[in-house]
C-alpha cells in the first residue's frame, strides 16, 4: 500500500502543477499578437504549409525549424488559427513547470522545488520564449543525471535531448554541446559519443534536407543561419513580410 502511494505521489504533484500552470497562464492568452513572436511562428508555419522552399523563398534563422514545424503540424490538423499557437504555448508552459520541479527537486529537494515553479508562473516572460526555457531546463536536467550516474543510457538520453533541442533552438544546443564537452571529458569514449552522436546526426539530416531544396540551398541556408546567429538582426533577404 505504501509503495503504491509513493508511486502515485509524483503523478499527483505533476497533475497539480499542470492545473496550477493552466490556471495561471490561460487568462493571459488571446490578448493580441507580438509580430516577432507569434507573428513569426504563424508566418513561417504558413510558408511551410504553402510548400515554399527554405533558404530561397524565406530566410532561415539560428532558432531551428522545430517550432515552425510544430505549429505547421497543429495547423495541418486543426486549421490555421492563433488560438492553436496559444494552446501549443500553454502546453509548453505545463512541460516547463514539470521540468522545473524535477530539476529543483534534485538541486534543493522536493520541499522547496515549488519555489522555482512559482517564480516562473509569477514572471513567465513572453510565452513564445517557452521553447528556450524548456530546452534550457531539459538540458540541465539530463546533463545533471548523466554526470551523477554516468552510463551509456544516461549519456544517450542527454544526446537525444540535445538533438531535439537543436531542432527548436540551435543556438541553445551549441551551449549544450559546450557543456557536454567540458563536463563529460572523463567519461568513457562510448559515453562521450552517445552524448554527441544524435546531435551530429541531426546536423547531417538537416544538411541533407536543405541540399534537396535546390542548387545553392545548402550554402545559402548556412549563410543565413550564421548571419542571424552572429548578428541577431534583420536579414538583407526575404524574411517576414
Amino acid at each position: 500500500m505504501l509503495g503504491s502511494t509513493m508511486q502515485l505521489r509524483p503523478l499527483i504533484i505533476h497533475f497539480l502543477l499542470a492545473a496550477l500552470t493552466v490556471a495561471a497562464v490561460l487568462p493571459t492568452l488571446g490578448h493580441g499578437v507580438l509580430l516577432w513572436d507569434e507573428g513569426e511562428l504563424a508566418w513561417y508555419a504558413q510558408a511551410i504549409l504553402d510548400g515554399r522552399a527554405p533558404a530561397s523563398d524565406y530566410v532561415l534563422n539560428s532558432f531551428g525549424p522545430g517550432r515552425y514545424l510544430a505549429v505547421a503540424g497543429v495547423w495541418a490538423v486543426a486549421g490555421p488559427s492563433l488560438h492553436a499557437i496559444d494552446l501549443l504555448l500553454l502546453l509548453l508552459r505545463v512541460l516547463i513547470s514539470a521540468a522545473a520541479w524535477q530539476l529543483a527537486s534534485r538541486l534543493v529537494g522536493p520541499r522547496w522545488a515549488i519555489l522555482p515553479v512559482a517564480c516562473l508562473l509569477l514572471a513567465p516572460g513572453p510565452l513564445p520564449g517557452s521553447f528556450f526555457v524548456l530546452g534550457t531546463l531539459l538540458l540541465a536536467l539530463l546533463l545533471l543525471r548523466a554526470l551523477e550516474a554516468p552510463s551509456d543510457r544516461s549519456s544517450l538520453a542527454f544526446g537525444i535531448t540535445l538533438a531535439v533541442v537543436a531542432l527548436f533552438r540551435f543556438d541553445l544546443a551549441l551551449v549544450g554541446v559546450a557543456a557536454w564537452l567540458i563536463s563529460a571529458g572523463r567519461h568513457p569514449r562510448a559515453q562521450q559519443l552517445a552524448g554527441l552522436g544524435p546531435f551530429l546526426l541531426c546536423l547531417l539530416f538537416t544538411a541533407i534536407g536543405l541540399s534537396t531544396q535546390g542548387p545553392g540551398a545548402l550554402s545559402a541556408g548556412l549563410a543565413q543561419i550564421v548571419e542571424h546567429g552572429t548578428t541577431f538582426r534583420p536579414f538583407s533577404a526575404p524574411g517576414l513580410p
